[in-house]
């Protein structure tokens, strides 16, 4: 019997390279798929989200309500809408204009730049103070602030905040900040609307009315009143010009 020699069997070059091109080019696929998802991750996570906001130039109204209304913490930095959030804020009592910038450097922070409105007038009662800009809005009186008028409300209640006041009401105030000089101090009543102190000591009720111009009228008719009063050796106590047709005293 013939004893073959034996054979030995070489692996083909195909098979000794390692990888084949197929298993290269899912290789390169399945890392590829592996980065993208780590960037996604990256990009969808917190160094993107708006975590930071500061407000400046916000005299008169609370930083806090200004970021909760403006609605931009939290947010992406790329898809936030600043616009709309500046907006926002623009509506909010107190507020003249507002803009809103944003700025990525390994995080998102954003700084809200606000024009307060011009105080019109501060209103001071039992329950604390409240300010009303020129449109009317009501806001949280939270610091010292410089009004153009002074009201002392004796009877009823502080406007409502975030409100905004009746328009005969705010009519009268501008009216009142416009005088020359100006009637700065005043006092409010449920019952008997705006009221001011004269310099003789007259507590002068001028209620509301939304007639143009009513405030120098219902003035004029209470010094004149006054004067006809005073010459005739009467000492008033109160002179209400409420109703121009049916003014009152008592004495």
């Amino acid at each position: 019997m013939r004893n073959e020699p034996r054979r030995t069997v070489r692996p083909s070059r195909r098979r000794r390279a390692g990888f084949s091109a197929a298993s290269l080019r899912r290789l390169g696929i399945g890392a590829a798929a592996v980065v993208v998802v780590l960037i996604g991750a990256w990009y969808v996570g917190p160094m993107w989200r708006i975590a930071e906001v500061t407000v400046v130039n916000n005299a008169g109204i609370p930083s806090d309500q200004i970021i909760g209304t403006s609605g931009v913490q939290g947010e992406h930095y790329q898809f936030a809408d600043l616009q709309a959030a500046a907006a926002r804020v623009d509506d909010l009592p107190g507020v003249d204009a507002a803009e809103v910038r944003c700025r990525w450097f390994g995080g998102a922070t954003c700084t809200i730049a606000v024009l307060p409105a011009p105080a019109l007038a501060l209103w001071q009662g039992a329950g604390g103070s409240v300010w009303n800009d020129t449109e009317g809005k009501v806001q949280r009186a939270v610091q010292p602030i410089d009004a153009r008028l002074r009201i002392a409300v004796e009877d009823g209640e502080l406007p409502p905040l975030g409100t905004e006041l009746e328009p005969p009401l705010l009519q009268m105030l501008v009216e009142a900040a416009e005088l020359e000089p100006p009637l700065r101090q005043l006092a409010w009543s449920a019952e008997y609307g705006l009221m001011y102190d004269d310099p003789a000591g007259i507590r002068v009720r001028l209620g509301v009315t939304d007639r143009i111009g009513a405030v120098r009228e219902k003035m004029q008719l209470a010094r004149k009143l006054a004067d006809t009063l005073a010459t005739r050796g009467l000492r008033v106590r109160v002179i209400d010009v409420r109703f121009d047709a049916a003014p009152f005293y008592s004495l």
